[in-house]
């Protein structure tokens, strides 16, 4: 007697159930993923603010505690990458120049400023649910759009 040997696999709709399965559980990851993605682009931008005021500090220790009038004035003497002035959620390319990136930065600003006030902040539209501003003493907070 012969016995059929019965060949070991999976059928054509056991891989496409699988792959279905898989491709809903990328559906309901993948909003959590973008959403983590955005912080990570939040918190470097909040650090290229904080650059941008170990810059203005320097730049202020130079000139009599006087700010600068823009943000050119701190490019290859106190910051030598333009990339700091670029927010990475922003899609412009890196600017030429610091007053061509995404920071808008108050300038008239004088040496009794308070130290809550703005120094320097995202142009708008860099991230989808508000904006980081960095303030004269130096903390960058994340402002959402409702908290203005």
């Amino acid at each position: 007697m012969m016995l059929l040997k019965r060949r070991q696999g999976f059928t054509l709709i056991e891989l496409l159930v699988v792959i279905a399965i898989i491709g809903i559980l990328v559906g309901f990851l993948a909003p959590g993923a973008m959403q983590l993605r955005e912080k990570a682009r939040r918190s470097k931008c909040a650090n290229n603010l904080r650059q941008m005021y170990l810059a203005i500090q320097s730049y202020r220790d130079d000139h009599n505690e006087q700010y600068p009038a823009a943000l050119d004035e701190l490019y290859d003497t106190y910051v030598d990458d333009l990339e700091v002035f670029k927010c990475p959620s922003s899609a412009n390319p890196v600017p030429a120049s610091p007053a061509g990136g995404d920071y808008e930065y108050h300038a008239g600003l004088s040496p009794a400023s308070r130290s809550t006030e703005a120094l320097a902040e995202d142009k708008d539209g860099s991230h989808p649910d508000g904006v980081n501003v960095l303030r004269v003493g130096g903390q960058v907070q994340f402002q959402s759009d409702g908290e203005f």
